[in-house]
């Protein structure tokens, strides 16, 4: 059995999608497998909340939802996105594979793609 590292923190990832995109969010794993995230404000969509666990061999898996409104402020839709990764002891990061769909409202699927992420963890700094 690999040894377990907690990813209980908060890190910054870097995605990078099969379709070319990059983006930075913030994501914060709490004791009790809950997940918050964010990323570049959007007055249109959610922070995200999720859940996440760590696997017997040392990898983190979570999943968490965002929910999208229109220009009135409406239910439009949701983000899912579903990961694992494995933790990286010469860079202190986080890394792995990714998935997300976006649904309407109804739940049929808007869109989908797949990438990869790593999470850079947030460090305390000294106050100069």
């Amino acid at each position: 059995m690999a040894q377990l590292i907690s990813p209980v923190g908060s890190w910054v990832a870097t995605t990078q999608s099969s379709q070319g995109g990059t983006l930075q969010s913030l994501v914060s794993f709490l004791d009790g497998g809950v997940l918050i995230a964010s990323e570049t404000p959007n007055s249109d969509l959610s922070t995200y909340h999720g859940v996440w666990t760590s696997r017997d061999d040392g990898s983190v898996a979570f999943t968490f939802l965002g929910l999208y409104g229109d220009k009135q402020g409406a239910y439009a839709g949701s983000l899912k996105v579903v990961s694992e990764v494995t933790y990286d002891v010469a860079t202190n990061t986080w890394s792995g594979p990714f998935k997300v769909e976006t649904t309407y409202p109804d739940g049929s699927l808007n869109y989908a793609d797949r990438g990869t992420s790593v999470l850079k963890r947030i460090e305390i700094e000294q106050l100069d």
